[in-house]
């Protein structure tokens, strides 16, 4: 091999050495750059969300969605949709009412149809009313008949008018008027768990069972679950309100293990557990059992009703001792022959 054709196979080696390294480090690049946005822990937080907001810890469910969200992964569009919509609902429940109206009008502008457009509508409007509402309740809202006639106006556009305007007539005691409200808005929206739970809750206050209990279901069967806990609260009531306090107490025990914090549920699960344990020492696992107080007002109420009773008997016998004194033409010259001469034996 001459000089000459030497340098011309090192040139051409050093060219191919050139390409192969620029290449090597195109493909190396790449295949970080994929691992990097193809593999996460993306998914391994929002289970972590979903878990905390199924057991009412919605701070903390919050922060998970959050972290979720800010890994990047590549082909995760429409996780991430349904992920803001859980953030959305941590919001709502943790009373952050603009904020949560905000995440579903980002999913709104992004969705690329993987969340139903009618059920995002009306996470919205539930957005929308509960500021609106919280707004009345702290007093930054005067309301009258003329505010409430001049805010229905709106509703033709506006549909979250009517669980504004609902919410006020419950806070009245208008339960009638508030589901006549509550059943205009799902004439235009699809159920959720927050109409759901406030048109139930309205269908038990007016003794409507059987609208209720239809009601409840259809708001457990949608996609929505921000407030799938109260509809099952309002289960719980409505058993007990059929008098199948066993039932009732089963229900609560399960809402209470799965929502220890939550006051209301105590307290009737307390309630309902007296009614089925009457005892001296009643253990009750989700209040560190009772105290010596709350054994005696128990045993206090348990007595008074007992005393109530046997005033209502008391007078009933007074009544008859009264006839017998002043005689029953048809019990004879002395009354009826039972009490005696002077009435009652007893008094």
């Amino acid at each position: 091999m001459t000089d000459r054709n030497r340098e011309r196979y090192k040139k051409r080696m050093r060219q191919l050495i050139l390409v192969y390294t620029v290449i090597t480090i195109i493909v190396g690049s790449f295949l970080t750059l994929l691992l990097m946005n193809a593999f996460s822990d993306k998914k391994k937080f929002r289970d972590e969300g979903i878990t905390a907001f199924g057991q009412g810890n919605y701070t903390e469910a919050e922060a998970s969605f959050q972290k979720s969200l800010n890994e990047s992964q590549w082909f995760t569009g429409s996780m991430d949709l349904d992920t803001r919509m859980y953030l959305g609902a941590c919001y709502l429940r943790e009373g952050k009412y603009d904020d949560a109206a905000k995440c579903y009008k980002t999913v709104e502008d992004d969705n690329n149809g993987a969340v139903d457009e009618d059920l995002l509508h009306s996470m919205i409007d539930t957005a929308d009313a509960m500021s609106d509402i919280s707004a009345i309740r702290t007093g930054q809202v005067p309301v009258d008949d003329t505010w409430i006639e001049q805010l229905l106006q709106k509703a033709e556009n506006q549909p979250y008018v009517y669980l504004c305007i609902a919410s006020v007539y419950n806070e009245r005691g208008d339960t009638e008027s508030a589901g006549k409200l509550l059943e205009k808005y799902l004439a235009v929206r699809p159920v959720n768990t927050y109409v759901a739970y406030e048109l139930s809750a309205a269908y038990i206050n007016q003794g409507k069972t059987a609208e209720a209990t239809d009601m409840i279901n259809k708001g457990l069967s949608s996609v929505d679950g921000t407030f799938a806990d109260l509809l099952k609260y309002n289960q719980a009531i409505l058993k007990e309100m059929e008098g199948d306090f066993q039932t009732a107490f089963s229900m609560l025990e399960e809402l209470c293990k799965q929502y220890p914090d939550n006051a209301d549920m105590k307290r009737e699960y307390d309630f309902l557990y007296t009614r089925l344990n009457i005892n001296e020492t009643p253990v009750n696992p989700y209040t560190d059992a009772m105290s010596e107080e709350e054994i005696a007002r128990a045993k206090a109420q348990a007595e008074a009703e007992a005393a109530t009773e046997g005033e209502t008997t008391e007078a009933g016998d007074t009544d008859g001792s009264q006839d017998g004194e002043t005689g029953d033409p048809s019990d004879g010259e002395n009354g009826d022959s039972s009490n005696g001469e002077t009435g009652d034996s007893g008094n």
